[in-house]
C-alpha cells in the first residue's frame, strides 16, 4: 500500500495560513471538495472535528494526521497541507503543527484506512522527509518528496 496511490497533487496545499486547527481542517476539506471527491463537506468536517474533540491528531514533531471515515467521500483520500508559520493543534508535544496529512475513507474501507494511517505515521518519523516537506516550494515538490520516500522504502 503506497501513500501516493491515495494522494493526488490536486489535494496538496503547500502554503496554508489558517487561524486555528479547525481552519486547517476546513481548508483541506474545501480542497478535496473542490475536486469533486467529497460530496458533503459540512458532514465530513463535522466528523473530523468530532474526532479532534476526542483527542488531538497532532502526533508531535510538527505533524498532525486528522482522519475519519465517511459515506461522503468517493474513495480513500489523502490531503496534505503545509503551514509555514505553524498552527496550534493541541499536539502531544505541545508544539505547533507544520504538516497536516488528512486521511478520509469510505465506511467500508476501515481496514485500508487503518493501514494507511499506520503507513503515514511510519513515514513521518523520518526527520529528513519531514524537513524536505517543510522546505518544499510547491505542491509538486511536496508530492515528489513523498513519492521519492516511498521509492526508498520499497
Amino acid at each position: 500500500m503506497k501513500l501516493t496511490d491515495y494522494l493526488k497533487l490536486d489535494w496538496i496545499e503547500f502554503d496554508l495560513h489558517p487561524k486555528d486547527k479547525r481552519d486547517v481542517l476546513q481548508q483541506l476539506v474545501d480542497r478535496l471538495h473542490a475536486t469533486g471527491d467529497v460530496r458533503a463537506k459540512k458532514q465530513l468536517m463535522e466528523k473530523l472535528w468530532e474526532r479532534e474533540q476526542l483527542m488531538s491528531t497532532g502526533i508531535g514533531s510538527g505533524i498532525a494526521i486528522p482522519h475519519a471515515t465517511s459515506e461522503d467521500v468517493s474513495g480513500i483520500l489523502v490531503g496534505l497541507g503545509r503551514v509555514p508559520g505553524g498552527v496550534e493543534f493541541a499536539a502531544l508535544d505541545e508544539q505547533p503543527v507544520y504538516l497536516v496529512f488528512l486521511l478520509v475513507a469510505p465506511l467500508d474501507a476501515r481496514g485500508q484506512h487503518v493501514k494507511l494511517l499506520a503507513r503515514i505515521s511510519r513515514m513521518v518519523k523520518q526527520a529528513k522527509l519531514v524537513e524536505r516537506l517543510r522546505d518544499a516550494g510547491s505542491a509538486e515538490q511536496m508530492f515528489r518528496v513523498v513519492a521519492d520516500a516511498e521509492e526508498e522504502t520499497t
